[in-house]
């Protein structure tokens, strides 16, 4: 196997399946800041929820597409990382494709891309440190509005807040 396969979450893997789209770049920070968080072997180390954590969520894509649940298979560099950055990461696919699974071969294989769309401040003063909007997505197109966040923990809080929120959503709605 060649050596790029076996890690499914590495930056170059993450540039490949996430494209800038509306006033984003791929040098624009908050693009760059999500690959860097999403490739971070301490991405949700530090998360822990409620919802979902040990129910092993596993939906099926949603806009039409009735083909059930997706099925579940782990990368083999995900095999000795710590469970809660796998499920983090699954649950993020998740909240942006509709599905907690790769597919064959991994994020270079992943349609649609995931689209990064810049999303507004709720204030529109970033300036003065106001609270952003949590991240949003569509999964029917696969694209994540993202705030322009200034740093990279900034960007991991709010985006795990978001991911956490709408799964706890869904567990409550579906009466898991």
């Amino acid at each position: 196997m060649i050596a790029s396969h076996l890690d499914w979450w590495s930056r170059e893997n993450l540039a490949v399946a996430i494209v800038p789209g509306f006033e984003y770049t791929a040098m624009s920070p908050p693009v760059r800041l999500l690959l860097d968080v999403l490739a971070s072997d301490s991405f949700g180390s530090a998360a822990t929820t409620e919802a979902g954590e040990e129910k092993g969520i596993s939906t099926p894509r949603q806009c039409g597409d009735d083909s059930g649940p997706q099925s579940s298979t782990t990368p083999p560099a995900a095999m000795g990382r710590p469970k809660k950055i796998v499920q983090l990461r699954r649950r993020f696919l998740q909240f942006v494709t509709g599905s907690p699974a790769l597919p064959p071969g991994g994020l270079r294989n992943l349609r649609p891309r995931i689209t990064v769309d810049r999303a507004s401040s709720s204030s529109g003063a970033a300036s003065t440190g106001a609270a952003f909007n949590l991240p949003t997505a569509r999964t029917c197109s696969s694209s994540l509005r993202l705030p322009p966040y200034e740093t990279k923990e900034e960007l991991e809080r709010m985006l795990r807040a978001s991911v956490d929120k709408r799964l706890h959503a869904e567990a409550v709605a579906g009466g898991l």
